[in-house]
């Protein structure tokens, strides 16, 4: 599935853990290939944190394996969807 980005274009960040999400907050992705996400964040995240990162058309799972301290976070993605028009899919279904 080839994923389109803009760059200037901001995202949604989740934090999520066991005992519950931090977020959604403000993100920006910077760079995207294959597996691998690089994105800013307006909070802080730890290493090893789970993420869902939301823009344009798309929600992604994945797991934070480098944060750095200027708030860039390189994301491995472990899942990937794409949103839907599900009342047009309904409709049809009907």
């Amino acid at each position: 599935m080839a994923i389109q980005f803009d760059p200037n274009e901001s995202a949604q960040v989740t934090v999520l853990g066991a005992t519950g999400t931090i977020g959604p907050f403000l993100g920006r992705v910077v760079a995207f290939s294959g597996k691998r996400m690089t994105l800013t964040a307006s909070v802080p995240v730890t290493l090893g944190c789970a993420l869902k990162v939301e823009f344009s058309s798309h929600i992604f799972m994945g797991e934070a394996v480098d944060v750095r301290q200027n708030g860039t976070i390189l994301v491995h993605i472990h899942h990937s969807l794409k949103r839907v028009d599900v009342e047009g899919l309904q409709s049809r279904w009907m």
